[in-house]
């Protein structure tokens, strides 16, 4: 589970505050939000992360530099929570069309660590032979008869 999933969970916390709770300076400055404003748009969210991701690469700052390693795992997270969000809502097709892969690629990158650990564990298949044939390679007295 992921630190965010762990704090909120039902996504990601977005708020660049560095605790998690309470409001951004931006939030802080701007007051409460406007009921009468409409939502941003997927486009134009996506564009504001574009700018703000460029403008932290283009500095020469070791500070800017590790936002932008804290942005990459937290992207990373995001797409995870984004997938299975898909997925629960249509398929791992889908989520597949959507990412360019195969809906297994999709799901193998993706799945929550609940389903990793359903899909490792062999509960209730008995095992009554030993995991490679003997005499192959991988058999530790292989070679030494």
């Amino acid at each position: 589970m992921s630190t965010f999933e762990a704090a909120d969970p039902t996504g990601p916390n977005l708020n660049p505050s560095s605790s998690g709770a309470g409001e951004s300076s931006a939030e802080a400055m701007a007051g409460p939000p406007n009921p009468h404003e409409p939502e941003p748009t997927t486009e134009a969210l996506a564009q504001q992360a574009r700018q703000a991701v460029e403008a932290l690469a283009r500095l020469s700052d070791p500070a800017a530099f590790s936002e932008l390693l804290r942005l990459s795992a937290l992207v990373g997270e995001c797409l995870g929570v984004s997938a299975r969000s898909l997925a629960e809502g249509g398929s791992w097709a889908h989520v597949g069309e959507v990412a360019g892969v195969t809906r297994q690629a999709a799901w193998s990158r993706w799945r929550s660590d609940e389903q990793a650990v359903i899909e490792s564990s062999n509960a209730g298949v008995p095992v009554d032979h030993p995991p490679w044939p003997p005499g192959r390679l991988g058999d530790p007295d292989y070679g030494s008869r």
